[in-house]
């Protein structure tokens, strides 16, 4: 994730309480199936999704995205990304 952050998003990036696509730059989605709000409205995961992410310097990067629901209080949604 340090790799992640420092190469593609730009380094130290505060993601509590902001829409991860937007935050992220993420898509690659049918419009009406983003994987973080299934997640969130459904309490499922959703894994394998094929994403891309846009980069700090506004490249296009293909992704492996797995999104987790937290089942706290809280809500929100944990993401674990790799490269493809």
């Amino acid at each position: 994730c340090e790799r992640l952050g420092d190469n593609v998003v730009g380094g130290d990036l505060d993601l509590i309480g902001r829409d991860l696509t937007d935050a992220l730059g993420l898509n690659g989605y049918e419009e009406g199936r983003n994987p973080a709000a299934i997640a969130l409205e459904w309490g499922v995961r959703r894994l394998g999704e094929q994403l891309e992410l846009r980069t700090r310097a506004g490249s296009e990067k293909r992704i492996r995205a797995d999104f987790f629901p937290a089942y706290d209080e809280d809500g929100g949604v944990m993401l674990a990304i790799t490269p493809r």
